[in-house]
């Protein structure tokens, strides 16, 4: 733990240097000295563009520190400088007494004098008050327990939740971020609640100095008392009809866990997560191909900020969020009724699609055809013609997703005598079926030509509506057969996975 502790202050000398360079030379927004020498060696005119253009966009090596790079900058921006005798020498000063003082208030026994007397106002903690409000001053909760409760959602349930760090003020922010030094899946805050300070030593200067530091960072710890807020908005309910003991009463709003939101945005909307699943759909989706790995998405979710500037004022995690919660939805389930196998009919897209699932897209359809129509407006452009598979795509994918819940029946339904249903259609919807006759001909049969058919026929009678104001034509009965061809070749490939995954096992 102390090579940790000490990696640990020096990455922070470091990043401050840097900042220095990069960021903030001794004011907000001065855009750090590289910036500044730039612009004073542009207003001279003495140099050639060229020189000061190489230096100004030379892009960071993969090899390279962000340290080094931006250190670098400044040896070479020092050396355009001087050969070409433009006086800096007051900013050359200025970056040198701060850097001083950035390397002397990093060493390791005066951060540690610095921070640790911040201690009492830093907390480790799964639910983070300031979540509800940032200016909530109640207490924060570290939450151990492992007890879990079937139908309760509680940070018992994550196998690994992160901790997060929680300060009353920014100031305590590099306390809480000591307390979080992990070495070998051990955290220093783990140290402390057990008494070990092992990884404090060799860092004092006496063994006063050591004690207080020991005091100090036991305040993060032991908090004996504990306070709500009127902003911390937790709601009561009674469940006494003369409520007036605290058992009389029932908490229907609790702190925001702050470990359970970092596992709903890491599952959702963190950046790694974004960028594995748009690969995924650009790789498959997008050309209509069987994805091996699986797709994840999460619709019907909001985005609740917390805080809308300085994200770290509230806590580690919520500025890792950029202040982001994200908010799942809580809609009942809907009513579902009972699945039946679709035996008593020819063609199963006349009933097998619920009204309710594809009502609105192929409204928005309709009327997004008439109006073509209206203006004689040519669905072959490539913007009106996006926009007609991506509303065809979602009618697919409606009767896909209705045509799976038949697939799950138990498998052999379509094997009843009074079967009316197309062979086509039983191939379709009862691929599992353990009938070697039945299998053999499914192979041998082109039966998806005639699912397409039927499906272009059921949606192209949709269109035309009961005023039959919209005529449909043959290219667009060819765009709904090739949308459902698409997704019938990632159904088979889908099942042949399944099916090999099954033998293999």
């Amino acid at each position: 733990m102390h090579d940790a502790i000490k990696s640990f202050i020096l990455e922070r000398k470091d990043k401050k240097e840097e900042s220095l360079l990069a960021t903030k030379l001794v004011k907000d927004k001065d855009g750090g000295l590289n910036k500044i020498l730039i612009k004073i060696i542009k207003s001279t005119k003495k140099t050639i563009n060229d020189d000061l253009d190489s230096i100004a966009i030379r892009k960071k090596s993969k090899d390279e520190t962000s340290l080094n790079f931006h250190t670098q900058k400044y040896h070479d921006l020092i050396a355009l400088a001087e050969d070409n005798q433009i006086d800096i020498g007051e900013y050359k000063e200025t970056y040198i007494l701060q850097k001083q003082k950035v390397s002397d208030a990093h060493q390791f026994a005066t951060w540690l004098d610095d921070n640790c007397k911040y201690a009492e106002g830093a907390s480790v903690a799964t639910h983070v008050s300031k979540l509800t409000h940032s200016s909530n001053k109640a207490s924060c909760f570290f939450d151990q327990s492992s007890v879990q409760k079937s139908g309760y959602v509680t940070t018992s349930i994550i196998r690994n939740p992160v901790v997060d760090g929680a300060y009353d003020n920014a100031l305590y922010s590099p306390i809480v971020s000591l307390l979080l030094v992990e070495n070998e899946g051990r955290f220093f805050y783990e140290d402390i609640i057990e008494g070990k300070y092992d990884g404090l030593q060799g860092f004092e200067k006496s063994t006063e100095q050591l004690q207080v530091w020991k005091e100090e960072l036991k305040k993060s710890i032991d908090k004996p008392t504990k306070s709500t807020s009127s902003l911390s908005k937790q709601i009561y309910f009674p469940v006494q009809k003369r409520p007036f003991n605290v058992e009389d009463w029932h908490l229907l709003s609790v702190l925001v866990s702050s470990s359970m939101a970092h596992s709903i945005f890491n599952m959702t909307a963190a950046k790694v997560f974004n960028d594995h699943n748009k690969s995924l759909r650009d790789k498959y989706r997008a050309k209509s191909l069987y994805s091996p790995e699986t797709l994840i998405s999460h619709p019907k979710t909001a985005t609740l900020m917390v805080t809308q500037s300085s994200h770290q004022n509230t806590s580690q995690l919520n500025g890792a969020r950029n202040g982001r919660l994200i908010l799942t939805s809580s809609q009942p389930p809907t009513w579902q009724r009972q699945v039946k196998p679709p035996i008593y009919q020819t063609s199963w897209f006349r009933s097998g699609i619920p009204n309710y699932a594809v009502k609105e897209d192929i409204q928005f359809l309709r009327e997004f055809l008439l109006r073509n129509d209206a203006q004689k407006l040519s669905t072959r452009d490539p913007k009106r013609r996006t926009w007609l598979v991506n509303w065809g795509e979602q009618i697919v994918d409606e009767a896909m997703y209705h045509a799976n819940i038949i697939q799950t029946l138990p498998a052999g339904w379509s094997s009843a005598e009074d079967i009316k249903l197309k062979k086509s259609h039983q191939y379709f919807l009862d691929p599992y079926r353990d009938d070697e006759a039945f299998q053999a001909e499914r192979d041998a049969t082109e039966w998806e030509e005639e699912v397409c058919n039927d499906f272009s026929s059921w949606l192209n009678k949709r269109l035309q509506g009961k005023d039959n104001a919209f005529s449909p034509q043959p290219e667009h009965s060819k765009l709904w057969k090739s949308l459902m061809a698409a997704a019938l070749r990632e159904l088979k490939d889908t099942q042949k996975f399944s099916f090999e995954k099954e033998v293999n096992a």
